[in-house]
């Protein structure tokens, strides 16, 4: 099933799309393209909407090089509205001209608040992005591997996407951590093993 592209200044096409697809990861979106084959094509630019005719740029994919082969190419969205996100691949060849995949739509889910820790191993502090119905207070306890804890955190999100980072997590030692996040009713948003490097 192979979706065309469009150049804008006519000519040969520097790639063939051959599928486009979004999926809700936890706060996320993460979207994923294929191209049958490219031809002195830069980079791809992932665009999204919320009504279909107003888009924004949100990331940058730089492109493969040449092929003839198939081309797997993804891009998270960090931040994606709740409701309707609809999402297009421009592609610039080297001479800046650009054509455009077919649109993919997707309806992020908020039933439930959702956490993600954004970098693991981590280094210094621990991030972690809320994806929220509603404005709440949260609950960030950092644990060693015997169960004692180390640092605990409340912390206030706003409905929708929001960043929190747990600073004092950057005193604790190297080593594996259990960190859990909880809602104001003690549901678990988020538990796992970490590692301090």
């Amino acid at each position: 099933d192979i979706n065309f592209a469009f150049c804008s200044d006519g000519g040969p096409l520097p790639v063939n799309f051959l599928d486009i697809t979004a999926s809700q990861k936890s706060t996320r979106v993460l979207v994923e393209w294929k191209t049958a084959f490219e031809v002195n094509n830069q980079f791809f630019e992932v665009e999204r909407s919320i009504n279909g005719i107003s888009w924004s740029a949100i990331g940058r994919v730089n492109s493969k090089g040449n092929s003839q082969l198939v081309q797997n190419y993804s891009f998270a969205d960090d931040k994606p509205a709740i409701g309707t996100n609809i999402y297009r691949i421009r592609q610039y060849d080297n001479e800046m001209r650009s054509s455009l995949s077919k649109n993919i739509s997707i309806r992020v889910n908020t039933s439930n608040t959702s956490a993600h820790v954004v970098a693991n191993p981590f280094v210094n502090n621990i991030t972690v992005e809320f994806l929220s119905k509603i404005n709440q207070q949260v609950s960030a306890r950092l644990y060693d591997i015997t169960g004692k804890l180390f640092v605990s955190e409340k912390w206030d999100i706003s409905k929708g996407n929001s960043k929190k980072e747990m600073i004092k997590a950057a005193s604790a030692g190297k080593g594996i951590y259990i960190f859990v996040v909880t809602d104001e009713t003690n549901e678990v948003l988020y538990k796992g093993k970490l590692i301090k490097q």
